[in-house]
């Protein structure tokens, strides 16, 4: 990524954790640890936040949980004036399943 402003958005479960092979898949498409899953939901993240010349980072162990991170670059069009817009919080319920 290059250097420059960026914005970052953390996630984190208190659930089982994963091992590192399975660390090392969870971006693949259809891969799934879940009974009934797609296998899509990390792969379309990756691949929508490396389209934005972002980052994903997936920090898990097992008996720990897991943590993922999404770093994304802020774009300020130089041709445009900087606007200030009020900042906006979204919460919804999260469910997860052990």
């Amino acid at each position: 990524m290059k250097p420059g402003e960026h914005i970052e958005i953390g996630v984190r479960d208190s659930g089982r954790g994963m091992d590192a092979q399975t660390c090392a898949r969870v971006f693949g498409p259809f891969f799934t640890t879940k009974n009934g899953g797609t296998g899509l939901g990390l792969y379309i993240v990756h691949g929508s936040v490396q389209r934005l010349r972002g980052r994903v980072e997936v920090d898990s162990e097992l008996g720990r949980g897991t943590t993922t991170g999404v770093l994304l670059p802020v774009h300020s069009p130089s041709n445009q004036p900087h606007r200030r817009t009020r900042a906006r919080r979204a919460f919804w319920p999260l469910r997860m399943s052990a």
